[in-house]
């Protein structure tokens, strides 16, 4: 399940400065807490039937709290007897839930290092990231594969070769907006049986292929201009190709705590790294967003053999 995977440790690092400096901690640390807190995914004990949820509150004599743990570990040291059901929600529910049940905030980690965010605060936080991605007004699989088979990101590859476009992120992420990129998915397995017309489907519920990352003091996740790109990428795995709706890919990527993007491996090497991504996010979000590109995270292609 998700929920034994999520560990917000940079959330937890900026909790933990927050705590040492109190009111003087730096100015970027709270900054960053919020960003966070933004972009997190909070366990919090609840039952669900349906789309109906039932989120447990905490009261004290400041007021009723929501409640959000940042991972498993801080949960069961409030409910260690595996009586309470776990369930996680993105930032945007307890926003939510401390609107709609006029509660006092919330609290994160009532047990362990724990962090209060008053209602207030969190009324001050603008708009949150998009947490729903839909699906109807998507590409087909064969659209999405006619997509791939007609990349030109000659526009994109020039900026990039510039190395005084390095850390010039509006330009940067204006010229993805305006091209196709893919990200590498690997498979141990021989997918030959799966494959149709050079397209390989691989729904959430049945994973074929994973996302290939890249740990370089952090997990990064690749994206690649070319698939002769990704052909420069030295594994044993079985590789394809699949096309990103990039903003949709740095919400993921904030959301599971990894390291940033790399773009071109072993190439023009672009590192985005999370702070990077962050701070651009709204940015990214209006501008990168292509919601006819949500269903490819549901199909792989096939590549051809280098000769």
């Amino acid at each position: 399940m998700r929920k034994s995977t999520i560990k917000h440790e940079n959330l937890k690092r900026y909790i933990d400065e927050f705590h040492r400096f109190g009111e003087d901690a730096r100015d970027d640390c709270i900054d960053m807490l919020f960003e966070e807190l933004k972009h997190s995914c909070l366990i919090t004990p609840s039952t669900k039937d349906g789309d109906y949820v039932n989120a447990t509150t905490a009261k004290s004599n400041l007021g009723s709290f929501a409640v959000g743990f940042t991972d498993m570990y801080e949960f069961r040291k409030a409910f260690p007897d595996f009586s309470v059901e776990a369930h996680e929600f993105p930032f945007e529910f307890y926003a939510k839930l401390v609107r709609q049940r006029n509660l006092e905030g919330l609290i994160i980690n009532i047990e362990g290092d724990m962090f209060i965010m008053p209602s207030d605060a969190m009324a001050e936080m603008g708009e949150l990231p998009q947490t729903l991605f839909p699906t109807e007004n998507t590409y087909s699989s064969d659209e999405l594969k006619g997509l791939k088979e007609s990349v030109d990101n000659s526009e994109l590859e020039e900026f990039i070769k510039d190395s005084e476009n390095f850390t010039k992120y509006d330009g940067l992420f204006d010229k993805i907006s305006k091209s196709t990129l893919f990200t590498l998915m690997v498979s141990r397995d021989d997918l030959s049986d799966h494959i149709k017309e050079g397209i390989i489907e691989n729904k959430p519920d049945n994973p074929l292929g994973f996302l290939y990352t890249k740990n370089v003091g952090g997990e990064y996740a690749t994206v690649y201009t070319s698939e002769d790109k990704i052909k420069e990428i030295d594994t044993e795995l079985n590789k394809f190709s699949q096309i990103v709706n990039f903003s949709q890919m740095v919400n993921f990527i904030l959301n599971d705590d990894m390291a940033g993007i790399i773009i071109n491996p072993n190439g023009e090497n672009i590192v985005l790294t999370r702070y990077v991504l962050m701070e651009y996010y709204p940015f990214i979000e209006k501008t990168c967003y292509d919601e006819r590109l949500n269903s490819s995270l549901f199909y792989m292609f096939e590549m051809e053999e280098e000769i």
